[in-house]
């Protein structure tokens, strides 16, 4: 009877933890869900891990995160021209989609999947900065960790 009980709060015990991790996912994505004005965009590319060249833009457009409750993929919609490096680089295209990590709010993957089933991430590191404002960072780098480029969207919540 004892080991019963044992088994029977160690699956209690799991569940809960699940049900917490997703519960947390879900407000993530409620919370990071809205249209963001791209403020500033910017990139600064690096040569043998020196800074080369950098590049600037300001106020591009929007990116809408979507929420789209309990389905996989939230959508993205953007106004501006072409999209950030990142996605580029790492093959996003056609239908975006995004998800917020399961921890502290501090990434924001986005990814898209090909025709043949192949799917491209992009991760961005997020950054509150003020008020509705956050900076979402990318960076890649080349096969032995050296910075290639450091990509920034400086975003305004609406």
């Amino acid at each position: 009877m004892e080991i019963k009980q044992k088994h029977t709060l160690l699956v209690l015990a799991f569940a809960l933890t699940l049900f917490s991790a997703c519960d947390k996912e879900d407000k993530n994505r409620r919370k990071t869900a809205g249209l963001y004005d791209l403020e500033k965009y910017e990139v600064k590319y690096y040569t043998s891990g020196n800074l080369d060249s950098t590049y600037n833009s300001e106020n591009l457009g929007t990116i809408g995160l979507y929420d789209n409750d309990s389905r996989i993929y939230n959508n993205t919609t953007d106004n501006w021209p072409g999209y950030p490096k990142g996605w580029i680089d790492n093959g996003l295209g056609g239908a975006i989609g995004w998800y917020p990590d399961e921890g502290k709010n501090k990434t924001l993957t986005f990814f898209s999947e090909d025709a043949n089933g192949f799917i491209a991430y992009a991760i961005y590191n997020v950054e509150k900065t003020g008020r509705n404002k956050f900076t979402w960072t990318y960076v890649a780098t080349d096969v032995n960790g050296a910075f290639l480029y450091v990509e920034k969207l400086f975003m305004k919540k609406q």
